[in-house]
């Protein structure tokens, strides 16, 4: 793989890990990890998950992220509808919801993020904005 640095294309400061993954995939060259199937449905691929991981941890200053932890995450999400895996397929996915759809209350999504478990109780996570109903 080529060398990258983690710097996020749009210079945003990426803390949660949807956010991380939508920032990655405006840049082509984080292909080689995470790619666009469709960008009109909103399908992606995780091309290289053990080095999608990789740059997930070095920008959470987490050496030791692995895809089995990473993926933890983004099962938090299939609850909260923002990602769903794609059905019968491996490592494809579906963004039901764009960044400016959803409001944001990082501090509770960081502590998912960090759990290795399912979290008690995911309402109050997230609010839908005004646009999402459209």
């Amino acid at each position: 793989m080529p060398f990258l640095t983690n710097k996020i294309p749009s210079g945003v400061d990426c803390r949660l890990l949807w956010d991380y993954v939508y920032q990655l995939l405006s840049d082509s060259q984080y292909e080689p990890y995470i790619k666009w199937e469709d960008k009109e449905t909103k399908v992606f691929r995780v091309v290289d998950p053990n080095g999608l991981a990789r740059l997930w941890g070095s920008h959470k200053n987490r050496v030791n992220m692995t895809y089995e932890k990473m993926s933890r995450a983004l099962r938090h999400y299939y609850k909260l509808n923002i990602i769903k895996k794609e059905p019968g397929q491996k490592l494809l996915f579906r963004f039901l919801k764009t960044p400016g759809e959803i409001i944001q209350k990082p501090e509770k999504l960081e502590e998912l993020e960090s759990r290795d478990q399912d979290g008690p109780e995911f309402k109050d996570t997230f609010e839908l904005s005004p646009l999402s109903s459209q």
